[in-house]
């Protein structure tokens, strides 16, 4: 494996920036509580919309929106993947420092991500989901016979999980084999979560492909409709412009 040598002379695997990765304190308190608190609203959320789908006699219902929950995790994590790949900067409000800039800089250091405590890795995506699944669960509780909301409650909460652990999955497709458990190289291979030599095909120049990253199983039908580069068409008409 080749190395470089830092400024102040400390060496490194390439792949690697050296950087510590430091969100600050206020931001490590608010990602630490989220990823704590992320597990009983997902649990809360699928047991309410589970309970009433069972109650009003649609429970067979999970099984189909489970697969669509599947498939749409993986597009979601592409759409994001490839807009901050694409629009935007570091400056940008809000997402630039905490999304664009890390997806940006994804490129040169992949190895950085191996590196990222898992809090870190998932956090941002635990802050959305603590904020956005509660009123639903609250929607839930007061409208306890509605099948839209309860369909809906369900597969939100099912891609939130696949979002949030996205990245982890990200993380161990691109860590050194050796490190890597055995059941997560047997998912890997089963396209269960994201395969390494399938993820590879993003990190090859201009990284414009493949940009799905749960399991990735929804790249082959998006690059072949060129689903990417229409929707790019198609913003360019209404002035938003490629920053890449």
């Amino acid at each position: 494996m080749s190395q470089k040598v830092l400024e102040n002379g400390r060496v490194i695997a390439e792949g690697y920036s050296g950087e510590e990765e430091d969100p600050g304190l206020f931001m490590a308190i608010v990602l630490h509580t989220s990823v704590y608190l992320y597990p009983l609203i997902l649990f809360a959320s699928l047991y309410f919309s589970v309970k009433t789908l069972n109650n009003i006699g649609y429970l067979w219902l999970t099984l189909p929106a489970f697969i669509v929950s599947w498939i749409a995790g993986d597009i979601v994590t592409g759409l994001v993947h490839w807009f901050c790949d694409t629009y935007g900067t570091a400056k940008t409000p809000i997402i630039g420092h905490s999304l664009i800039r890390n997806f940006r800089s994804h490129h040169t250091y992949p190895k950085d991500i191996c590196v990222s405590p898992f809090v870190y890795t998932v956090g941002h995506v635990a802050i959305v989901s603590a904020l956005t699944l509660p009123p639903l669960i609250y929607l839930l509780i007061k409208n306890p016979s509605s099948l839209i909301l309860s369909s809906f409650t369900y597969t939100y909460a099912i891609v939130t999980f696949l979002t949030l652990m996205t990245n982890q999955f990200h993380k161990w497709a691109h860590l050194e084999s050796e490190k890597v458990p055995e059941y997560i190289k047997f998912l890997q291979r089963n396209k269960i979560i994201l395969e390494p030599k399938h993820h590879s095909v993003h990190h090859t120049r201009p990284f414009a492909s493949n940009y799905c990253i749960t399991h990735g199983l929804a790249n082959p039908f998006l690059e072949k409709i060129h689903f990417f580069r229409t929707l790019e068409k198609l913003l360019l008409k209404f002035g938003l412009k490629s920053t890449v």
